[in-house]
């Protein structure tokens, strides 16, 4: 149960890791300076006993990436368009030029990450979890075009997810 929870731990760190890159480069860290949040890097490490990776944290994960989400939505969008109506014209196209329609490569990581630590209590849960994340990750390249630094990143995960299992595993054995 401990490895577990250290795996979960490790993940934790290295989707935050990854979260507060994807926000430090997102128009949001314009309006509050990126090394803020690194303090909440140690969430996870509070929680050790409990669930470190756990789905308020993952929540927490995810509004990091709301810069690459929310702009190009409906919602986004109609929030303007509101804006704009009511006279602040000038507010709604500050808005719109501040946060241009992007899309994040790393949020896919970040989830498959979630996905993992949950899923890699044992070994068959474990392998599940990397056979569904390739699955999913062929998938994505067949519809989006995958550029270089996502193809890095994924290797990056694939070797990290192997040694975290072969950490597993010689903790096992020994």
């Amino acid at each position: 149960m401990a490895q577990a929870k250290l795996t979960k731990l490790f993940l934790a760190e290295i989707a935050f890791f990854i979260s507060w890159l994807a926000y430090k480069s997102s128009a949001l860290s314009h309006f509050l300076n990126p090394v803020y949040l690194l303090p909440l890097a140690a969430t996870p490490l509070l929680k050790i006993r409990s669930n470190p990776f756990d789905f308020k944290f993952f929540g927490l994960l995810i509004a990091m990436h709301s810069a690459y989400i929310l702009p190009g939505t409906e919602v986004f969008n109609s929030f303007l368009d509101v804006l704009y109506f009511m006279g602040y014209k000038s507010f709604s196209e500050y808005m719109l030029s501040a946060f241009p329609p992007a899309t994040s490569a790393t949020l896919p990581i970040v989830v498959v990450l979630f996905c993992i630590s949950h899923v890699s209590e044992s070994k068959e849960g474990f392998a599940l979890a990397i056979v569904v994340s390739a699955i999913s990750l062929t998938i994505y390249g067949l519809f989006n075009p995958i550029n270089a630094d996502l193809l890095a990143a994924v290797i990056a995960i694939g070797v990290i997810t192997l040694s975290v299992y072969a950490f597993k595993s010689s903790l096992k054995a020994s």
